[in-house]
Parts: structure tokens; C-alpha cells; sequence
């Protein structure tokens, strides 16, 4: 089977991407399987990225020769925002190519795309044809022009019915599925399928545990960075923190005044593996409806 994976990069690495390569290497067993990857960038031209999300002529053009000169039997997209932009979709299927879409969060729901407003659960969204509330209150980059033009992007492909052309959604949870399954996009609830994360089973490396706590993931609100880092400050458990994300910054400056703290940056697998191997125990303090945390799985495995 020829499978072209479709995948567009957040500006801080996650979870999808690790799903993403990890999924391309399983697939090339037995399969033919060429990947297109689109990258959010800074700056103007990430402002332009977003802009034209909606309708993405360069991602479209780009999307139509991958497809004329690969003939994929099936597309598989990760992530389309906002880089590339749900109007992939359509033009995979005017080559009446099957279309598969994992729903890694929530942005077709709300766009906060984690269903949270601040430190709060906010599922209004859900249930509104426009999600005018999630507007007023600022949900995505805590702010009102960003967060409209987000959810007119989603609402405008509902309109035209881009997310019908779907042929499966893949969900990671039974939970996320029922929230999909319970909104207003009108999917159809055939279409929703689980399929959950994996990993391979990595090589277990026998070390001494050193005494400490560890937390490896997106350093951002969600994730409850901050109520990790209030909980540690003064504390007498040391706790060392692995990651990259919006929250960077005040997770160096909590580790230079708190000796406890240690700000390890970004690991590479190898790092992580030894990381929860050596450590007290895994701390995973998210607030949001989390889908099946990659780190959690990696922890399973060790």
C-alpha cells in the first residue's frame, strides 16, 4: 500500500511529532510511504501561515503534485494547523484519495485546542454553531483577532463541508471520541475511530535511582507547569524539568533561585529513557483532557 503522510510542525516540538515518525516507521514495514511536512514559522511569515490557513493555495499546490507523483492508495494527516490548512483535504479528495485525519487535540472543538480557557475547563464551544464566547474571552494566544480567525477557519470549512470529506477520524481515547461524538461539527460518529498512541520498547539501562522527581513534556499552562513549579519552590524534593514550550523562561528563572529546581532543557530519547530510569517517579501535573501523553507510554514501557 502506498501511504503519504501529511504533517505540519508546531513552532516547540510535542507529542504529535513523535507519533508522527514514530508511525512513519512502522508503516514503511510492508509499505510504500512518502511523507509532505509543513513547519510553523515566526514572525510575518508565520503571521502570513496563519492568515491564509484557510485557504492555503502554496499548501494545496504542494499537497496536488506530492499526490500526482506519488499516488498515494491513502493520505494520513496529523496536523494541518496552520501551516498547511484544512483545504488539503479537499484537494486529496478531488484525486479521490481516502483521506484519514488524527485528532491529536481538540481544535475542531474550541480554539484553544486543549478546551481550556486559562487554568479553567471551557467546553462552551462545543455546543455553539460560532464559538463567540471562546472569542471574547481570548482562548487562543490570549487573544481576540487570533482566536476569530482560528474559529472561522474551522467554522468556514464545516460551512463548505470539508470536515464531511473525511473518511475516518482517528481519536486516541474512547473519552475523546465521546466529546467529538457530543459537539455540534456534525461529524459522523461512524467516522470516529480509536486508534491509541505507541512506542517501541526501549533498552532498559539499569541505572541507580538518584533521588529526584521528573517532569519531561510541553512546558505551558496546560500541562500544569505552574502549579509544579509553586509546589517544588522551597521545597526540600529536588525536581528536574525536561522540555521546551511557551513556559521556558519561567522555568530557568524558577531554577535559578530555587537550588532544588534543575532545568534540563530538551532531551533526546536517549536522555529521556535515562531521565525516568534514574528518577524517584514521573510527575505529570496537566489540568487539560489530555489524549494519551506520550511520555506516560514511554514511563509503561520502562
Amino acid at each position: 500500500m502506498k501511504i503519504l503522510l501529511i504533517h505540519t510542525h508546531y513552532q516547540f516540538r510535542g507529542g504529535e511529532d513523535a507519533v508522527f515518525e514514530q508511525e512513519q516507521s512502522l508503516l514503511q514495514e510492508g509499505n510504500q510511504v512518502e511523507t509532505l511536512v509543513f513547519h510553523n514559522k515566526n514572525g510575518w511569515r508565520g503571521a502570513l501561515q496563519f492568515f491564509f490557513s484557510v485557504w492555503n493555495l502554496s499548501a494545496i499546490i504542494k499537497v496536488r503534485r506530492k499526490i500526482q507523483v506519488f499516488k498515494p492508495d491513502v493520505v494520513h494527516i496529523h496536523n494541518w494547523h496552520y501551516a498547511s490548512g484544512p483545504a488539503i483535504i479537499r484537494t486529496a479528495k478531488r484525486f479521490g484519495v481516502p483521506v484519514l485525519l488524527t485528532l491529536h487535540n481538540y481544535r475542531l472543538l474550541c480554539p484553544s485546542g486543549s478546551l481550556m480557557n486559562g487554568n479553567t475547563i471551557f467546553t462552551d464551544s462545543m455546543y455553539a454553531d460560532f464559538p463567540w464566547k471562546a472569542v471574547q474571552l481570548k482562548v487562543f494566544r490570549d487573544s481576540v483577532v487570533q482566536t476569530f480567525w482560528l474559529a472561522f477557519v474551522v467554522w468556514f470549512h464545516k460551512k463548505i463541508g470539508t470536515w464531511h470529506l473525511v473518511d475516518r477520524y482517528l481519536v486516541l481515547t474512547d473519552f475523546a471520541r465521546n466529546l467529538y461524538r457530543s459537539s455540534q461539527l456534525g461529524i459522523d460518529p461512524a467516522k470516529l475511530l480509536i486508534k491509541p498512541n505507541f512506542v517501541q520498547r526501549p533498552e532498559q539501562l539499569r541505572q541507580i535511582r538518584a533521588g529526584h522527581f521528573l517532569y519531561i513534556g510541553r512546558l505551558s499552562d496546560e500541562k500544569g507547569v505552574n502549579i509544579l513549579l509553586s509546589t517544588f519552590q522551597n521545597s526540600a524534593y529536588k525536581l528536574s524539568i525536561a522540555g521546551d514550550g511557551p513556559l521556558a523562561d519561567l522555568v530557568e528563572r524558577a531554577s535559578s533561585v530555587s537550588s532544588n529546581i534543575h532545568y534540563l532543557g530538551t532531551l533526546d530519547r536517549y536522555g529521556v529513557q535515562q531521565g525516568m530510569q534514574t528518577c524517584t517517579a514521573l510527575l505529570f501535573p496537566s489540568i487539560w483532557y489530555e489524549g494519551m501523553p506520550m511520555t506516560i507510554l514511554e514511563a509503561f514501557s520502562l
